[in-house]
């Protein structure tokens, strides 16, 4: 396995506050925005990513996200994790905006969320 990239992810309470601090404040871009989620980075560099979410406002542990690259190396971790009776926090699902993704705590209580993107039939927030 490897990972391709490690983005933050903020839980914000008030999105659109959180969203106006960012893109004002420290000038990164919205790349995909669907309900109470954002995707934003540097226009300088648009490796550099944030994630904001609600989360449906519950109080979930510091988080961040793991790209390993393609779905076949994501249901490879998937199957180890789940080999290691590791308990999952959110299950293996897909989701509307392209990505399949599963989420697990370390040891110290932070979320782990392992992500690959995936083929969408059309673009989201078209139809």
């Amino acid at each position: 396995m490897s990972i391709t990239r490690i983005m933050p992810e903020v839980r914000s309470n008030n999105v659109e506050v959180t969203h106006d601090f960012y893109t004002n404040t420290l000038g990164l871009i919205v790349d995909i925005e669907e309900g109470n989620f954002l995707m934003m980075s540097s226009p300088a560099n648009t490796s550099a990513e944030l994630m904001v979410n609600d989360n449906g406002f519950t109080g979930l542990p510091p988080s961040f996200a793991v790209d390993v690259g393609t779905v076949e190396q994501l249901q490879q971790m998937y199957q180890a994790v789940t080999a290691q009776g590791r308990p999952m926090v959110e299950p293996l699902a897909d989701k509307p905006w392209g990505i399949r993704r599963f989420s697990i705590l370390d040891p110290h209580g932070v979320r782990i969320t392992v992500v690959s993107h995936i083929e969408i039939e059309e673009p989201f927030g078209t139809s």
